[in-house]
C-alpha cells in the first residue's frame, strides 16, 4: 500500500512539473508589449543592454529576416547608451504605428531610428526586418510581411 501511495505522488510530482513548464513556456512566449510606446520603451533598453533575446521577443518572429535586423540593430545601435530625447509616435491604420526617435548614444552622437510597429493577439511588436532598420527622414516604413 506504502509502495502505491509514493508512486502516485510521483506521478502528481511529474504532473505539476509539467504543468509549470507549460505555463513558463506559455507566458514567455507571448512577447511584444502592452502598447506601442512601451514597445518602443522595451525596444530602447534592449539595445542599450545589447538584449538579442528581448528584441527576439519584440519582433514577434523568428524568421531569418528578423534575425537579420536584429543582428544589425545590435551592431550599429547595441550598448551604445541611447538616450531618447524626441519620440513621435503616429497610428496610421488601426494596429500598425510609426516611431520617430530622437536622441544621443555614448559619445554625444546623435541616434535618430524610425520604428515600424504593429499589433498582433493584443501586443505590440517592432517589425525588426533588415528593410526597416533605421530610415532618417525616408517614406512610413510599409508593413507588409505583419499586415
Amino acid at each position: 500500500m506504502l509502495a502505491g501511495v509514493v508512486v502516485m505522488r510521483g506521478f502528481v510530482r511529474a504532473g505539476m512539473g509539467a504543468l509549470l513548464v507549460a505555463v513558463l513556456v506559455g507566458c514567455g512566449s507571448t512577447g511584444g508589449a502592452d502598447s506601442s510606446e512601451a514597445a518602443v520603451d522595451s525596444y530602447i533598453a534592449a539595445l542599450n543592454a545589447r538584449d538579442e533575446g528581448a528584441l527576439r521577443a519584440l519582433g514577434g518572429s523568428e524568421d531569418p529576416e528578423t534575425k537579420t535586423g536584429i543582428a544589425e540593430r545590435l551592431a550599429e545601435f547595441g550598448g551604445r547608451d541611447v538616450r531618447v530625447t524626441s519620440r513621435e509616435l503616429k497610428d496610421y491604420v488601426p494596429g500598425k504605428a510609426v516611431a520617430q526617435v530622437s536622441g544621443t548614444m555614448s559619445g554625444g552622437q546623435p541616434y535618430r531610428e524610425r520604428l515600424a510597429l504593429y499589433s498582433r493577439d493584443d501586443r505590440w511588436f517592432v517589425d525588426l526586418q533588415p528593410d526597416k532598420a533605421a530610415t532618417p527622414g525616408g517614406a512610413i516604413p510599409t508593413l507588409g510581411a505583419h499586415g
